[in-house]
């Protein structure tokens, strides 16, 4: 019985591992597609967006959501400047590491 609950709990982390690499990878793929689409927007408006709203429906269908549950969403900041880049970032683990996507050149960091 004692070898039954332990192969249980180990299933059950195994597979809340699984889950979060395969939402992880849902949200990085949705953060290039934004990302792309605030290059067009500034392609053909020779700025970035102000709110990702501004997007659709031109760029996008519609803003999707990072990942499934309670922090799904993701944030956009507008450059603060005229050469600035916007953030955008999401909740990676709730309530700390947010994963912050740079627009310009593509790549990944964290804002903390």
């Amino acid at each position: 019985m004692r070898l039954h609950r332990i192969g249980l709990y180990l299933f059950t982390f195994l597979a809340l591992c699984v889950q979060e690499f395969l939402q992880e990878d849902i949200a990085q793929r949705h953060a290039v597609e934004i990302g792309n689409a605030c290059l067009a927007y500034r392609s053909k408006y020779h700025h970035y967006p102000q709110n990702l709203d501004e997007l659709v429906p031109e760029f996008l269908s519609s803003v999707p959501n990072a990942k499934l549950g309670i922090f799904n969403q993701f944030f956009y900041a507008p450059p603060l400047t005229k050469d600035g880049e916007p953030t955008l970032w999401y909740v990676q683990i709730p309530p700390f590491g947010r994963a912050c996507y740079h627009v310009k050149d593509g790549s990944w960091g964290h804002l903390d």
